[in-house]
């Protein structure tokens, strides 16, 4: 089975959303900023990914920002700041 194949469950598996979410909470802005763009269509399609392709919404960016905001609302300590 191809990555296009697996699409986004491949993406997570590869530990790639989590770290993604982590990067994007850090950002100031860029939750707001992906989620003002990555709009469900009338037809259920990510209104900014589906540009070239159809990617049906919420697309993985989204999923992606909906993780960093639950990350910063409850921050998980890094290994230095629970001691």
């Amino acid at each position: 089975m191809s990555d296009q194949q697996l699409g986004s469950a491949h993406v997570a598996d590869a530990g790639f959303v989590p770290w993604a979410a982590r990067v994007m909470a850090a950002s100031p802005g860029a939750v707001e900023r992906a989620l003002a763009i990555h709009t469900p269509t009338d037809d259920g399609l990510c209104a900014n990914c589906s540009q070239e392709d159809a990617i049906w919404w919420p697309c993985t960016v989204v999923r992606i920002a909906e993780l960093a905001q639950r990350a910063a609302v409850h921050p998980t300590p890094s290994p230095r700041q629970a001691s």
